[in-house]
C-alpha cells in the first residue's frame, strides 16, 4: 500500500495577509458560533466522544441510528471506567459515569 500523496498547507500564505483583511470578533460570539453552532452531518443522528478515566484513551463512535447509540451509551456507563460526551443534533450532553 503506498503513502498518501502530501497534501502542503499553506500557512505562511495566510500569516502574511495584514489582520486588516479579517473581520474582528469577540470571544462570546466566537465560543456561540463554534461550540453552540456545530452540525453533525446528514444521516448521523448521535456522536459518542468516550474517554476512559484508567489509560486516558478517547474513542469516538458516529451513529446514524438512535438505537444503536443507546446500546453504546447503556454498555459505557455499565462499565463505570470513563467520561461520555453525546451529541445530537439537538444538544450536548457531558456524563462522568464514575459517578453514577
Amino acid at each position: 500500500m503506498s503513502k498518501r500523496k502530501y497534501y502542503p498547507n499553506k500557512w505562511k500564505q495566510v500569516k502574511a495577509i495584514p489582520s486588516k483583511h479579517f473581520e474582528s470578533i469577540d470571544f462570546e460570539d466566537l465560543m456561540d458560533w463554534k461550540l453552540g453552532g456545530y452540525e453533525l452531518p446528514e444521516g448521523v443522528v448521535c456522536l459518542l466522544r468516550e474517554r476512559n478515566l484508567k489509560t486516558n484513551k478517547v474513542s469516538e463512535y458516529t451513529y446514524m441510528q438512535m438505537s444503536a447509540a443507546k446500546r453504546r451509551t447503556h454498555k459505557i456507563l455499565k462499565q463505570g471506567d470513563s467520561e461520555l460526551t453525546i451529541c445530537t443534533h439537538s444538544q450536548v450532553a457531558h456524563i462522568d459515569a464514575t459517578n453514577l
